[in-house]
Parts: structure tokens; sequence; C-alpha cells
């Protein structure tokens, strides 16, 4: 829903939660319940992930330890901007650090 644009602006939005409260019986609104013409509008939009989860899964360690190397490696260590890079505070970057053996 954040990705589509609601070129009606509130209203829209009103309407489409109004209709949808009337048509559905259900307390949990799908995908599938959405009307047709903003199921073409949110295709439209839909952000494409930065990451595939492959099928076989993954290690989640392996992938935050690799992950904060790649950052720390960018900023020729540098904490502060690694942590920045990554969205964490330097606290939590410290502690993944001590933890990964990084």
């Amino acid at each position: 829903l954040e990705a589509y644009p609601w070129p009606g602006n509130v209203r829209e939005l009103k309407n489409l939660c109004e209709h949808l409260t009337i048509a559905r019986i259900r307390k949990v609104v799908e995908l599938h319940d959405l009307p047709e013409g903003h199921l073409v509008e949110f295709d439209q939009y839909q952000v494409k992930p930065v990451f595939e989860l492959p099928a076989e899964g993954i290690c989640w360690h392996s992938l935050e330890a690799n992950i904060i190397q790649q950052a720390l490696a960018q900023t020729r260590g540098n904490c502060l901007e690694t942590a920045k890079r990554l969205g964490i505070s330097r606290d939590t970057l410290y502690y993944r650090i001590k933890k990964y053996g990084l």
C-alpha cells in the first residue's frame, strides 16, 4: 500500500478501506481482496527486493558477518562510518564485530 501513489489522495484511500470493510467478512485483507484496478497499479509500483533469498536458504550469521566485513573494508576500518552505512549504532557494530571475531 505504501508503494501506491494514491492519485486520489486520502479520499481514495478512505473509499478503498470502506469498500474492503463492507465487501469482506474476514478480519484480514489480503492482496487478492483489492479491486483489479488497484492490483494493476500496485504491480506497477512494486519494489524489487535488494536481496533474493535462495531456495535452499542461507546462513544468516555468515551473511551478516560478510556484510560487516565489506562495510569495514569500504570505510577502511572507520567504525563510526561503517555503523552509519549499515544503519546501526556504533555499539551494535562493536557487539557484532566481537560476536563474529572480526
